[in-house]
């Protein structure tokens, strides 16, 4: 009698970009049993569409109520997933060491001796890559042909979708990604800086270029929701002429936008989740780079990318006081136009890009 495949369940807490970055961690684990995850809400967007994966379950505000009586009062969504993944039988559970107490104190629980650590120590300089090669060799998972570069499935439904989205815009597109939700937080008294983002002046002048130098057919214009007044911004301040050539894709979630930055010519994107996502898909991608450093955040993938960083004296300040002090990102600001379009035409003159 054939044995039954193990179930493995792995939780991952990760924002957009580190779970894309995951993506061989997870085909890593899933060549020897059947994998599922336990994500942030957005993760089934993402994921559904990978074959490797048998499930993925959604977990919103997985670190609330840390305290026993938070537990009680505000733990409800984690005891509703916690009877959802005993039905489904897990032989054993995987998390990352440096999860929360909550987490850890809630799956101990449910599994009891199955939940084993993982490591996820980042290395100073190191891309961020290597976290999960160091996760997948601590799992057991056998490393001959493993690939660092993510990968995301695209469905033929999800393909189709985003070619009808396109078909009416032109046969040559180009994203644009203004914004990272991660820098757009209101604090209290004194509203965060954009701290990744060029000015809308510099984005008016790169897509104007793009357009008259007939680069692109059109431009479409990505962010969340939170970003959709800088795409109103950059609208308003275009040629009257160019405007109709520019569309506003905010609209455009988690479960479409890989197919749709599939099918661009290429992507120009600051460091943020749908970088990473253009990358694993293949799209041909430019990113700039202010705060943050391409040594441990840079997109891995097997299409053209060009990066581009910022000149300021205080450059790569992600992770130290000076990023928390920050109130005028010149890392990035300072760029001319000349600069921007002078990147713009090192990918765009890439094999596969230059039309």
């Amino acid at each position: 009698m054939e044995s039954r495949q193990t179930k493995t369940l792995l939780v991952v807490f990760n924002r957009v970009g580190d779970l894309t970055l995951s993506a061989p961690l997870f085909r890593a684990l899933a060549q020897n049993t059947e994998l599922s995850l336990v994500t942030r809400p957005f993760g089934p967007a993402l994921l559904e569409n990978q074959s490797y994966l048998q499930g993925v379950y959604p977990l919103p505000y997985p670190n609330r109520g840390r305290s026993g009586v938070g537990e009680l009062l505000l733990g409800g969504h984690r005891r509703t997933l916690g009877r959802k993944l005993l039905r489904a039988g897990f032989d054993q559970v995987l998390i990352y060491e440096s999860e929360r107490g909550v987490i850890k104190r809630w799956l101990d629980g449910l599994f009891g001796g199955r939940v084993t650590e993982l490591p996820h120590r980042p290395l100073p300089r190191a891309h961020s890559s290597e976290l999960y090669r160091a996760a997948a060799v601590a799992a057991g998972c056998s490393m001959d042909g493993y690939d660092p570069d993510p990968v995301l499935e695209i469905s033929p439904t999800e393909r189709q979708r985003a070619r009808a989205r396109l078909a009416a815009i032109g046969g040559r597109v180009v994203g644009v990604q203004m914004g990272s939700q991660r820098t757009h937080a209101v604090w209290p008294l004194v509203p965060r800086p954009h701290l990744k983002a060029l000015t809308v002046g510099q984005w008016t002048a790169l897509i104007t270029r793009i357009l008259v130098e007939d680069h692109a057919d059109a431009v479409v214009m990505h962010g969340s929701p939170r970003e959709r007044r800088m795409v109103r911004a950059v609208l308003e301040q275009l040629p009257g002429g160019l405007r109709g050539r520019c569309h506003d894709f905010t609209t455009v979630g988690l479960d479409l936008l890989p197919a749709v930055l599939s099918e661009l010519k290429a992507l120009i994107s600051l460091d943020t989740g749908p970088a990473h996502i253009a990358a694993a898909v293949g799209c041909p991608l430019l990113v700039f780079f202010g705060p943050t450093d391409p040594a441990e955040f840079r997109p891995l993938g097997k299409g053209a990318i060009e990066v581009m960083t910022g000149s300021a004296p205080c450059q790569f300040c992600h992770n130290t006081p000076e990023y928390g002090r920050c109130s005028d990102n010149v890392c990035l600001n300072q760029l001319s136009d000349d600069d921007l379009w002078a990147a713009w035409l090192r990918l765009h003159g890439t094999p596969g890009v230059q039309s």
